[in-house]
């Protein structure tokens, strides 16, 4: 038997149909969405009105700040589906005190951020309220952190930035200063505190001014004095005029403190200025 075939038209028609059927559902649905979207858009409830914060390190930033990054104000009210996660981790992350960040909604209308603060290595010499950390950036040391005994990095000039969020990582003389920084590190056992590292010098261009400032301090308890110490070093042998100067330690009398400046700049030998 011959079978009946379908006339085009009617095969036309009834694919039209069907593609008008889920078209228009999906645009019904969809203007759903925004309808409901647009409710909730107005709806004062969504509105953005808390923040809870986490950070890993104990000294937490002003809630008011991080609402004044993300542009955030009680006269001019968010809603939270209209706020961008991605784009105010951004806007955290372009402080120069915060390292990372990251954001989550919670409804109806808080936001969650859980970031990290860079940690103040040393101070830049030379600036006020000026920090820097083991990266190289620098940010603003106060209001944020509670008052540290760091020790104060001099750099050059054509070294030295003080634009804060700038990083001096690339920089010759802060790699420099941060290598000198961690081998002081083994000399706290003395009980001895970094006060100063100056690099400043140690790559000038007349050789006979080339130098490595390091300022140490010891405290004498009994007598709350605090005796400083002047390292003169070699910029190239820094490491060996440190291990000298650790062995010499040893030696001194331990009962005879006095305010001191040693020149390691030749090799092999000590030069020692008491200081009056």
């Amino acid at each position: 038997m011959d079978e009946k075939k379908i006339p085009a038209l009617y095969v036309f028609l009834w694919i039209l149909l069907s593609v008008l059927l889920i078209s228009g559902t999906a645009l019904m649905g969809w203007l759903y969405y925004l309808h409901v979207r647009d409710l909730r858009i107005n709806d004062e409830q969504y509105n953005i009105v808390a923040i809870v914060q986490k950070n890993a390190q104990n000294e937490a930033l002003k809630t008011m700040y991080l609402a004044q990054l993300l542009d955030l104000s009680l006269d001019q009210p968010v809603s939270i589906y209209t706020f961008d996660e991605k784009e105010g981790e951004k806007k955290l992350t372009s402080s120069p005190l915060i390292k990372k960040a990251s954001i989550k909604k919670i409804r109806p209308g808080t936001l969650y951020i859980d970031y990290q603060i860079r940690t103040p290595m040393a101070y830049l010499g030379n600036y006020t309220n000026t920090a820097m950390d083991q990266e190289g950036y620098l940010f603003s040391f106060q209001p944020f952190f509670t008052p540290k005994a760091l020790p104060a990095i001099y750099m050059s000039d054509e070294e030295r930035e003080i634009k804060w969020g700038t990083c001096l990582k690339t920089h010759r003389e802060f790699k420099l200063a941060l290598k000198v920084l961690h081998t002081l590190q083994n000399l706290l056992k003395y009980n001895l505190i970094i006060k100063q590292i100056n690099v400043s010098q140690a790559f000038s261009q007349n050789y006979g001014e080339r130098q490595l400032i390091v300022v140490l301090a010891e405290q004498d308890y009994l007598s709350s004095t605090e005796y400083v110490t002047y390292l003169r070093l070699n910029p190239d042998h820094f490491l060996q005029n440190l291990e000298n100067y650790m062995t010499l330690k040893l030696r001194m009398s331990k009962d005879k403190k006095l305010n001191q400046t040693i020149d390691f700049r030749i090799p092999q030998l000590a030069f020692i200025k008491n200081n009056v």
